[in-house]
C-alpha cells in the first residue's frame, strides 16, 4: 500500500504513467516505475523484505525471508523506457538510467532487530549508489 499511495502522489494515476515491472508474487507488485512524475522525472517502488546487501544477491527475492536481489530487478528498473511528456504528441522516449535518490523503508517485521546494524545500513546506502546511481 505504501508504494501505490507514493506513486499515487507522484502523480501516477492521475498521468497514468504507472507501471508494474514486475510481481514479487501473483498479484503482488515487487516493482514499480511512474515516468515521467509530476513535474518530471521517475519514481520508482522496489519491494524488499531485507536491506539491501551483497550476501543477499542472487538469493530469492521478497517474500523470502530476508529478501534477495538480483540483476534482473536492476536492469528492469534502470533500463525502463518511459515517454519524456505524456501529453506531448511527440512520443519523446527515455531511458531511467540512474536514481537521484534512494528511500529506504526498514523491513524490520521480516529481519531480526539484531540484524538492523549501522553496518548494514551503510551497506546499504552504498550498494544503492554502486546498482542504482543514487546519491
Amino acid at each position: 500500500q505504501l508504494a501505490e499511495s507514493f506513486d499515487e502522489m507522484t502523480g501516477g494515476v492521475k498521468l497514468q504513467s504507472r507501471q508494474i515491472l514486475w510481481e514479487a508474487w501473483t498479484g503482488h507488485e515487487g516493482g514499480t516505475v511512474v515516468g515521467p512524475t509530476r513535474g518530471g522525472g521517475v519514481s520508482a517502488f522496489w519491494r524488499m523484505t531485507g536491506l539491501l546487501s551483497q550476501s543477499m544477491k542472487g538469493k530469492p527475492p521478497a517474500n523470502a525471508h530476508g529478501g534477495g536481489w538480483s540483476y534482473f530487478e536492476i536492469g528492469s528498473l534502470l533500463d525502463h523506457r518511459y515517454r519524456v511528456d505524456i501529453r506531448s504528441e511527440m512520443n519523446a522516449m527515455t531511458t531511467v538510467g540512474a536514481f537521484d535518490a534512494v528511500v529506504f523503508r526498514v523491513m524490520h517485521g521480516w529481519m531480526e532487530i539484531e540484524e538492523i546494524t549501522r553496518d548494514r545500513l551503510v551497506e546499504a546506502i552504498d550498494l544503492s549508489y554502486e546498482l542504482l546511481g543514487a546519491k
